[in-house]
């Protein structure tokens, strides 16, 4: 599958001009070398992104698509996760205040915990 010929035809499917989506390649491309399940989302996004553009929408960017697709990952892997419990942290092992037992009223993440450029406080 030939990605370039499979985003210029969503293009034309939408009406738009090839033009106005070559940012969006290196997502088609992705697309096609991902498993299916991976390539049907992404495909998806990126027509539904197409669409908008069609439509006039100004906010449908190349960001708003990258925003749209940080989102499905973070719901994926929250998910995922979402019944996880820390091993630092043993069910029912508080302070009586609520923190996690160590006396620091909870989990800190200062500035200096993070790997450079993440900094800030979650």
């Amino acid at each position: 599958m030939d990605a370039e010929r499979l985003l210029h035809r969503m293009c034309r499917r939408r009406g738009l001009p090839a033009s106005r989506a070559n940012e969006l390649l290196p997502l088609v491309q992705r697309a096609v070398v991902s498993s299916s399940k991976v390539r049907r989302r992404l495909l998806t996004l990126i027509d539904r992104n197409l669409a908008r553009r069609s439509g006039g929408d100004p906010s449908a960017t190349l960001e708003s698509l990258e925003a749209d697709l940080d989102e499905e990952v973070l719901v994926s892997v929250a998910r995922r996760v979402h019944a996880w419990s820390p091993p630092w942290k043993s069910r029912g092992a508080t302070d009586g205040d609520g923190s996690d037992g160590d006396g620091s009223g909870g989990f800190d993440l200062g500035g200096g915990d993070l790997p450079g450029g993440l900094g800030g406080s979650l």
